[in-house]
């Protein structure tokens, strides 16, 4: 096991200004002809979100221009910084462990239409998809140029500045991950809308 210390991020101090803000590299994948497609143009357009970082990447499977064709000058804004996988982005649905979701009635103990074990819950197969996206991130090495490294669903609400004032308390030179949620339905501790990891700890896992 890797020698990481894992920190739950709701549980940083919020106060701002106490040291050195941590610098932040973020990345998303996109999906093509999707929403997500629409709310990446959206943000570089207002230079927010994953654009207030202090370094910034997009991974697809197409290029910028193609990605963005609706969006001529956010492709010509983008054209350096979307990066292709040679993946299919588009995954199936397959049953999974069954765990409790409150917007799932059949896995919700309070609802007349629980279903217990029985429930069939469905997963999106997509951890070949981010092994890929991971590995480009490795590949294009930026990373190593800031103090964290944080991966964004599109449609995450991140606030950067608020985010690197938060982790300027943290010594920022450990093997370090994040815990964004108390737990998701199943127990974890580590869920996929932002997944923040220290320099050190990207160091580790380029290894």
């Amino acid at each position: 096991m890797m020698p990481f210390s894992a920190i739950l991020l709701a549980l940083l101090p919020c106060a701002m200004g106490e040291g050195q803000a941590g610098t932040l590299y973020c990345f998303a994948c996109v999906t093509p002809n999707t929403y997500e497609v629409g709310m990446i143009a959206a943000m570089a357009r207002l230079g927010v979100g994953l654009f207030e970082c202090n370094g910034y990447d997009i991974i697809s499977n197409t290029t910028a221009d193609q990605l963005f064709v609706n969006y001529p000058d956010v492709a010509g804004m983008l054209k350096d910084k979307v990066h292709v996988i040679n993946k299919n982005l588009y995954v199936p649905m397959v049953r999974g462990p069954a765990g409790h979701d409150s917007s799932s009635p059949q896995t919700d103990p309070n609802s007349p239409l629980y279903e217990g074990k029985k429930a069939i819950m469905k997963h999106l197969v997509n951890a070949p998809v981010f092994k890929d996206v991971w590995q480009s991130i490795f590949d294009i090495g930026a990373f190593g140029n800031f103090d964290y490294t944080c991966k964004l669903d599109v449609d995450a609400v991140i606030v950067p500045k608020r985010l690197s004032g938060m982790l300027s308390a943290r010594p920022g030179d450990e093997e370090e991950y994040f815990l964004n949620a108390y737990h998701d339905m199943y127990g974890n501790f580590l869920h996929g809308p932002v997944e923040l990891i220290s320099k050190k700890g990207m160091t580790l896992d380029d290894h």
